[in-house]
């Protein structure tokens, strides 16, 4: 039997041009290198361009929506592991993310690019004056301060936002770099602002990979003296920020909220017709059998399906006048728009529930 853990929903959120894009390809890399599957899931990777993607409401929007449509997609527990590179401004939306990696009993992580605005605004600023690939595209200036005045800080005492790992940059030129002055860091070459040194980054990296293909302990260390001392820089908080608890690195248990129940048939869709139809054709038979006034009260009992799949037979129904044909096919077909969310898994039970939205439909 595999000992494989199941796979795992990374989440990166952040400030726009806060480095989110080259800490993702350092992840995927890394996870690549360690021999485990992993998928990148980005605005370019989609043919979205940022400006046009978050321009306004409506099409900032259809982008979260083709961004979480694409997760659910790969998300599955014996699948790859996903990495969402994006803002992720909305806490909403982050807590959407976590629902499906819950629904499907993987694990989730929110990784945290902590820049500042103004670091962000000048890396943007940068990037604005030249002309390079998507993945460096500058912002436009209304859309960049729009998105920083609406972007939505995680924080950790949100259950779907742990465990959340910490990452900040601080910009350098190659020419100062000394390997003894950023020992511990981990330093990394993008195509836009030159080099970059993330703090504690080695070792936030070298968690988040063990965690990610289950080598993880739920007694990492972390720096600090103790749960008192106080924390006096932002700095100081990404080693703690890195802990693992030992509880996250098991997959996340689906709740009655997330569980998807299906149909125990094959074909879904067709299990369905097939008891509905069963109790059109039912009620369909009676109203010739007895026609009656259209204000007349009838009661419908479905002896004639009793066998058909319903080993106990269907309770009678009581209606306040006679349904007609097309009557039913309407009641049929807003039936279907909601099977989906159906949580019974017997063709008796959808006929029963059928039958009794007739009857409360009839008016």
């Amino acid at each position: 039997m595999s000992s494989k853990p199941p796979s795992c929903l990374i989440i990166l959120t952040g400030l726009p041009k806060s480095n989110k894009s080259l800490v993702a390809k350092d992840i995927l890399r890394r996870l690549l290198d360690a021999g485990e599957e992993c998928v990148l899931v980005d605005e370019p990777s989609l043919s979205l361009k940022r400006n046009k993607a978050y321009k306004d409401a409506r099409m900032e929007k259809i982008t979260r929506q083709t961004l979480q449509s694409t997760v659910e997609r790969y998300v599955r527990p014996n699948g790859p592991h996903v990495i969402l590179d994006s803002m992720n401004l909305v806490k909403g939306f982050r807590y959407q993310l976590w629902c499906i990696a819950r629904e499907n009993a993987c694990r989730c992580v929110t990784l945290f690019c902590a820049d500042s605005r103004e670091v962000a605004t000048s890396r943007n600023q940068s990037a604005a004056l030249k002309e390079v690939d998507a993945s460096v595209e500058a912002y436009e200036d209304s859309i960049f301060e729009d998105l920083c005045n609406r972007y939505e800080v995680p924080d950790t005492r949100d259950r779907w936002h742990k465990p959340m790992f910490t990452l900040k940059t601080k910009p350098i030129a190659s020419e100062d770099f000394s390997g003894e002055i950023y020992k511990g860091d981990y330093v990394s070459n993008s195509n836009d602002d030159g080099a970059h040194v993330f703090v504690d980054g080695e070792m936030t990296y070298d968690a988040i990979i063990r965690m990610v293909s289950g080598e993880g302990s739920s007694k990492d260390e972390t720096t600090g003296d103790g749960d008192g001392e106080a924390m006096t820089s932002l700095e100081e908080s990404f080693a703690r920020n890195a802990a693992i608890d030992g509880a996250s690195r098991k997959s996340l248990r689906p709740t009655f909220a997330t569980a998807t129940t299906r149909l125990s048939e094959t074909n879904l869709r067709y299990s369905l017709d097939k008891a509905i139809q069963r109790v059109i054709d039912s009620i369909a038979k009676q109203n010739s059998a007895n026609p009656l006034g259209v204000s007349e009260p009838t009661t419908y009992t479905f002896e004639d399906i009793h066998g058909q799949d319903c080993s106990t037979g269907l309770k009678p129904i009581r209606c306040v006048r006679q349904p007609t044909l097309i009557e039913l096919r309407r009641f049929k077909r807003d039936f279907l728009k909601i099977s989906s969310s159906l949580k019974t898994k017997s063709s008796e039970q959808i006929s029963q529930l059928f039958a009794e939205c007739v009857a409360r439909d009839v008016k």
